[in-house]
């Protein structure tokens, strides 16, 4: 049942084409900046101004982490309350949410990915070896540092989208809407 939920999540969150899009979109520069400012932060001998902007990108990570699954919650209220109504428990309706979260950040990872893949690529294919070791973006350790942290912030996001998903009651779905 978890694997059939998962796979509706994610055309659940693609439906909503525009804010898949945005979120997608803000998540990838938010992954390449945090795997940049990690990178910077352990190449640069661990320097103060590298280690503030990386405080700096965690601690927007984390809002718009929030954000957007508050967002979720909100804008699915409706579509929460009438699966409720026709019986699905709080867990199912919870990994709903929980694969479209994870949708758009697995979407943004990989996004990210390809595109240090082509700058890499572009790198040394264009520059000689020396000089494209040297303006390569990111090391690989970085990259998963980063999508280890991003699932992190996700799951505080998930943890607070849980409590309004809780207090989602069936009737909503049955009072008029204004």
């Amino acid at each position: 049942m978890s694997v059939r939920l998962i796979g509706k999540a994610f055309k659940l969150a693609t439906r909503s084409r525009r804010r898949f899009v945005i979120f997608t979109v803000v998540y990838s520069v938010l992954i390449a900046l945090t795997t940049y400012s990690i990178n910077a932060y352990y190449t640069a001998l661990r320097s103060s101004t590298s280690l503030i902007f990386m405080i700096v990108v965690l601690i927007c990570a984390i809002i718009l982490s929030i954000f957007y699954a508050n967002l979720i919650v909100t804008y699915r209220r409706l579509e929460i309350a009438t699966l409720k109504c026709i019986g699905w428990r709080n867990n199912h309706v919870r990994t709903l949410i929980v694969g479209e979260i994870f949708a758009v950040t697995l979407v943004s990872f990989i996004i990210v990915i390809e595109f240090f893949f082509h700058w890499i690529a572009i790198a040394s294919y264009i520059f000689p070896k020396k000089l494209a070791s040297a303006i390569t973006p990111i090391q690989w350790i970085p990259l998963l540092i980063t999508f280890g942290v991003i699932l992190g912030v996700q799951v505080v996001a998930i943890l607070i989208a849980n409590d309004r998903i809780l207090k989602v009651r069936p009737i909503q779905a049955l009072q008029m809407q204004r």
